[in-house]
């Protein structure tokens, strides 16, 4: 998932090792807010923006196996798209 040079040359931010990932920048900007604070999941109802915002969550959350994350992006969407139809 994450590999980190062995050698000394390593590059630092702030005297912190740096790891490159090699996701969108674009689906980083939405999921790592979340990660940290899940409230940044997309909450307006019906827009289509937020299925476009969820959607990059959701492939990260289940590419890095983050399933508190992917669950209640999951919640959120079923919220306003049911799987079945009640009646």
């Amino acid at each position: 998932m994450f590999t980190l040079p062995t050698t000394e040359n390593v590059e630092k931010y702030d005297g912190v090792s740096l790891v490159k990932m090699q996701d969108e920048a674009t689906l980083l900007t939405s999921f790592l807010p979340a990660l940290y604070d899940p409230s940044h999941i997309p909450s307006k109802r019906l827009d289509a923006k937020r299925i476009e915002t969820a959607e990059g969550m959701l492939l990260l959350a289940t590419k890095y196996r983050i399933d508190s994350l992917r669950e209640r992006i999951i919640e959120t969407l079923e919220a306003d798209y049911p799987t079945m139809l009640g009646g």
